[in-house]
């Protein structure tokens, strides 16, 4: 693997993913994060990151793969969060 904290996120979330898949960038592409449910089973929203994905039916604007979902997965969630901010979204 790349180093723990990639280990550690696979581990997690990826868990019967195996290696050659996970490496492989068309994987990668095909499995991003692209909605909603894809979103909750890795983050836990608040009540108004929720209200605004669901005012985007439900769909992200953009799809974010494991290297950008492993960096934003802390408590802070730096990166991902951009294309997510409730005041970007439509009404």
């Amino acid at each position: 693997m790349d180093n723990p904290q990639t280990d550690k996120f696979k581990k997690q979330f990826y868990s019967n993913t195996p290696a050659c898949d996970w490496n492989d960038w068309r994987w990668q592409l095909r499995n991003r994060i692209q909605d909603l449910r894809g979103l909750e089973r890795i983050f836990q929203l608040s009540e108004d990151e929720h209200r605004a994905i669901t005012r985007l039916n439900g769909k992200l604007p953009i799809g974010m793969d494991y290297p950008l979902l492993r960096e934003s997965s802390g408590e802070k969630k730096p990166f991902a969060w951009i294309a997510l901010d409730k005041n970007s979204c439509p009404d």
